[in-house]
């Protein structure tokens, strides 16, 4: 089998895992047990050096982070909250697909700062959308430079 064959194939088992991890956010369960275990299962399978979910709050119109994984306190009391819109977590909700990106590329130089100090170098959000309207947010941080797809 040839190398762009074999890529191919990693690539569509990753995004069929993603589209698992979703519809695990919509089974019947205590919601706290839900989130945790899809970071559990972002963890077991991509290896990330860091895993953020983000739930929408129709009343204040941002994304509130209920689960973190791997990524230090200080860093964390800084993405509490993102605003409608914002980032590449607002972009992959309104495109309504992942998105990954190099942390090179953030348009907002403050949250590049953020981002570099923490050692992130590339970033996948996820929309988390059922029958669609937008739940919230599953971002994925790597400390290398990485390809998400």
């Amino acid at each position: 089998m040839k190398v762009e064959k074999l890529n191919q194939l990693e690539t569509e088992s990753k995004y069929s895992i993603l589209c698992n991890i979703s519809r695990e956010l919509t089974r019947p369960a205590p919601l706290e047990e839900v989130l945790e275990k899809t970071a559990d299962l972002m963890a077991k399978f991509f290896y990330p050096d860091g895993i953020r979910i983000y739930l929408w709050n129709d009343k204040e119109d941002k994304l509130k982070l209920k689960v973190s994984r791997g990524l230090s306190e200080a860093f964390l009391k800084q993405v509490q909250e993102i605003p409608l819109g914002k980032g590449y977590s607002g972009v992959a909700i309104r495109q309504g697909r992942p998105l990954g990106m190099d942390v090179s590329e953030f348009p907002d130089e403050e949250r590049k700062i953020l981002f570099r100090k923490e050692g992130i170098k590339s970033v996948l959000a996820i929309p988390l959308q059922l029958k669609g309207c937008i739940l919230g947010v599953l971002n994925v941080a790597s400390t290398r430079n990485y390809d998400f797809f």
